[in-house]
Parts: structure tokens; C-alpha cells; sequence
């Protein structure tokens, strides 16, 4: 596999000059390349994003598009490199802007017809839930005026017994009746209810995507003979960064503090990072270097408060004393058996410079596009306390 010769960098600080006067070829087709997000390097305010993509190239030359990048992307900051079978040239790098007005209209439209849909069947039941209970409230209603209206007649003509009990049944089938339908309403509600969130949710994507700004990167590439190239392309993004956090927890038996170092990793350039290669930087590019001061923090003692002394009652004697010989054959039974190992903490690999470290995670890691952020260990110490 040879390298691909790059001439990037100065191809990108220099505009590119006006077409002449004189008819020349058309530019080769553009060959789209499907790519993913193959590793993230965050710094403190941004991060680059490295790509992979593998397309078959014809012999000559070729123009590869790699589109759907986010609109944030530093057009100054794109790089390539990559692999080929035979002799390959990176001639250029053009990065375009692309508008998308009109896109997904049909599944807009599809969607809106879902939340319209998803809303009447909502409006339906609450029209249910809504008869159930005048249907209660008649029926209630009915049986006070009927029983105020026998009570006053009661001296002109008795009332038998089965006709109590005929009232009694009906009333009671009537109000049961109505109060199943309106549970039955209820929870259809609630379940439309999630059902329409998710819909309107969906819909509010797709109208932001109607005139979603995405970027293309567009490399010139020219091959000796066809073949597969492997292309790797980084950008830097600067909706993007991560923060240290440190967690500090005290364990007594063991005369220790463990110190664990973590990083929030925030990604806001709605582009996903599934499965990535992801690192960390102390480091902060495009700006001048300073190495700052570190202050001193110095650790107080904490006096411990005296706790007041309580005669123990009798009964809660005989119950300590009973806690206490059963942990002493719990602990006795434990012993007869095989120690259990402690469970390893994976720690990121460290890689330090003189002004700036990079930690990378043990694992590939998912960030999600949307801003929230991801918590990923790095480090652990362990000191010993008092």
C-alpha cells in the first residue's frame, strides 16, 4: 500500500483562481463516498473529527464527495490522507456549502397528516371520557331525585323491597359502566398521548431539515490505475469540548482516597459520534500558548462533632448482640470460601507533552450530537489518607 501524496494545506490558503477564457474539459463526475465518524479528538473549546471512507477509483483522475458534514465545520482546518494499492495524489480540496429547501417535503407532509390523525383520535376520546361521566352524573342524579321522591310518598304508597333492589342493581350496573368506559378512555388517552409526542417530535425534525445547511467536501484525487483507496478525512468543529471533573471518595477501612479523573465530553454539531475512537486534549489549538500558574489548595482538617452517649434499652442489647454473632458466622462462612477478586477499572491511555496531555478513552464511545454530555473515565489515584 503506498501513501497518497498531500498537497493540501497550501491548496487551502490559496484562493482558487478564475477559470480562463479558453474552452478546457469538463471536471470529472463526482463519486459519492459513504463515511463515518472513526475518531474524535476533543479539546477544551472544539474538537476534530476524523472521517473514513473507502471508494473504488477509475484510472485519472476522479473527484470524491463527502457530503453531509456539519454546516460548523472550519473549512481552513480540513485535512486528508489516506492509503492506496498503487500510485494515488491528492491534487485538491474544495469545501462546499449545500442548501436542502425542499428536502423530505413529501415525508413532512406524511408526518403532519400522522399528528393531525394522532389529534382527532385524541379529541374522540376525550368526547368519550366526557359521556361517561354525564352518564355517571344522570344516574347519580336519578337516584337522588327517585329516593327523595319515594321518601316524601312514603305515606301515601309503601315501597316493596324488590323494587329497592331492582333500583339498587340498576343504578349500580349503570354507574359500573360508566366508570369502566372512562378508565378505558383514560389509559387509551395516555398511551395516544406518548404516541403523539413521538409523532410531533418527528415532525419538528423534519421541518428543521427543510432547509438543513450541510457542508461537502469535494477531494481531487488522480490514480495511476483503478483500484481501492482508503481516504481519511479530518476537520475541526468548534461546537464541541469537554470538561475535567473530579470525584473524591474516602474509604476508612483501607486508609486510602481514591481520586478518580473524568471527563463531560459535549458534542452540539448535531453530528453523531457512534462508536468512535474518542481522546481528550488539555491542549488548545489556534491560540497562542500560555502556561498557566497553578495556586496551591490546601486540605483542612475536619474536627469530628462528639456524639452524645444513650444508655442502651435492654431489648436493643439482646438485638445487638444477636446482629453481632450473626456477622460473626457470616463472616466465619465467608472465610471457608474463595476470596472474590476485586473488579479492574479500565483507565484511558495517557499521552504527555510539554504543554498539553491527551487522554484516549479504552473503549470506542458514543456522543451524542444534540449537546448532551458524556461522561467517560480517564484516570484513578490512589493515596493514602488518614
Amino acid at each position: 500500500m503506498r501513501a497518497l501524496t498531500l498537497a493540501v494545506a497550501a491548496a487551502l490558503a490559496v484562493p482558487a483562481a478564475p477559470l480562463p477564457a479558453r474552452a478546457e474539459a469538463a471536471p470529472p463526475a463526482g463519486l459519492e463516498a459513504r463515511s463515518r465518524v472513526d475518531a474524535v479528538t476533543v479539546y477544551r473549546s472544539s474538537a476534530r473529527v476524523t472521517r473514513a471512507a473507502r471508494v473504488d477509483l477509475p484510472a485519472g483522475d476522479a473527484r470524491v464527495l463527502l457530503a453531509g458534514l456539519p454546516d460548523g465545520l472550519l473549512d481552513d482546518s480540513v485535512r486528508v490522507e489516506g492509503t492506496a494499492g498503487g500510485r494515488a495524489r491528492v491534487l485538491g480540496v474544495d469545501v462546499e456549502r449545500v442548501t436542502r429547501a425542499e428536502a423530505r417535503a413529501a415525508e413532512a407532509r406524511a408526518a403532519e397528516e400522522r399528528v393531525e390523525s394522532l389529534a382527532e383520535e385524541d379529541r374522540a376520546l376525550e368526547d368519550r371520557i366526557r359521556v361517561a361521566q354525564g352518564r355517571q352524573q344522570f344516574v347519580e342524579s336519578l337516584r337522588s331525585t327517585y329516593s327523595e321522591e319515594r321518601a316524601r310518598n312514603l305515606a301515601v304508597r309503601g315501597v316493596r323491597s324488590s323494587e329497592w333492589a331492582d333500583l339498587s342493581r340498576f343504578v349500580g350496573a349503570e354507574l359500573e359502566g360508566a366508570a369502566g368506559e372512562r378508565r378505558r378512555a383514560e389509559a387509551a388517552r395516555r398511551g395516544l398521548a406518548r404516541r403523539l409526542q413521538e409523532a410531533r417530535a418527528a415532525l419538528e425534525k423534519l421541518q428543521a431539515k427543510r432547509a438543513e445547511t450541510t457542508k461537502t467536501v469535494a477531494v481531487e484525487l488522480s490514480a495511476g490505475a483503478a483500484g481501492p483507496v482508503e481516504l481519511r478525512v479530518s476537520y475541526v468543529v468548534p461546537a464541541a469540548g469537554w470538561e475535567p471533573a473530579w470525584d473524591a471518595r474516602l474509604l476508612p477501612e483501607r486508609g486510602t482516597v481514591e481520586l478518580a479523573l473524568l471527563g463531560a465530553v459535549v458534542n452540539r454539531t448535531g453530528e453523531d459520534w457512534r462508536e468512535v475512537r474518542l481522546a481528550v486534549s488539555t491542549a488548545e489549538p489556534r491560540r497562542t500558548l500560555f502556561v498557566p500558574r497553578l495556586e496551591p489548595r490546601w486540605l483542612q482538617r475536619r474536627e469530628p462533632v462528639a456524639a452524645r452517649a444513650f444508655p442502651a434499652a435492654p431489648g436493643r442489647a439482646r438485638a445487638a448482640e444477636a446482629r453481632a454473632d450473626a456477622l460473626a458466622e457470616a463472616k466465619a462462612e465467608a472465610g471457608t470460601m474463595a476470596a472474590p477478586e476485586p473488579l479492574e477499572v479500565a483507565q484511558a491511555s495517557v499521552q504527555e507533552g510539554l504543554l498539553a496531555a491527551t487522554f484516549t478513552a479504552p473503549r470506542r464511545e458514543s456522543v451524542d450530537g444534540a449537546g448532551q454530555a458524556r461522561r467517560i473515565a480517564l484516570q484513578r489515584f490512589t493515596l493514602p489518607a488518614e
